[in-house]
């Protein structure tokens, strides 16, 4: 469906400064710069928390970006999730990122960093190095203006989060085990 405003989402711990935030806040100033109507919501708490409140301030995107704050329940995210348009991560440390699966699940198109287990999940077209600040703007600006190519990111994401459900890792894992196990000759 045809939008005249997007809402990007960021969700991760405001422990650091290494999970992309100011990218994150950058991205939204950029974009609303080339006059794009996109707002921005980050989700996590932590310590620097005010800090990125404030930069969020010196950019002018006091009215822009809204700070969720940590949510305890399963469901308060999701329904963030769902109520969003894009998720962008640029983080530059992760391991095989949960957020990213669930947004992926919420068929919301992402874009993120190329760090950690991120390739893993999305396709190149879909990824920045961390500090690739041109390209993640370039890449969102993508989504917005093709809305073929916005749908089918959320058709594949949808389908690709399905490939991380529990019964199916346990599956996987129970697999290599039993494999790793027989090697070793213990069973």
């Amino acid at each position: 469906i045809p939008k005249d405003a997007y809402t990007l989402v960021h969700v991760s711990t405001l422990e650091g400064l290494d999970k992309g935030h100011l990218v994150f806040l950058e991205t939204i100033r950029l974009l609303r710069k080339k006059g794009y109507n996109v707002k921005g919501r980050i989700v996590g708490g932590g310590r620097y928390k005010a800090h990125y409140e404030a930069e969020s301030r010196k950019k002018g995107l006091e009215r822009d970006v809204e700070f969720v704050g940590h949510l305890g329940a399963r469901e308060d995210l999701r329904n963030v999730l769902i109520q969003s348009d894009i998720f962008l991560f640029p983080t530059e440390t992760e391991g095989l990122p949960r957020s990213v699966i669930e947004a992926m699940a919420c068929s919301l198109p992402c874009v993120a960093s190329t760090v950690g287990g991120i390739p893993e999940l999305l396709e190149a077209d879909y990824i920045a190095d961390p500090k690739d600040l041109n390209r993640f703007c370039a890449i969102v600006e993508g989504l917005i203006k093709d809305k073929e190519n916005y749908r089918r990111q959320s058709e594949r994401n949808y389908n690709r989060a399905r490939d991380y459900r529990f019964e199916v890792l346990k599956e996987r894992r129970d697999t290599f085990y039993k494999a790793l196990l027989a090697k070793q000759g213990r069973i």
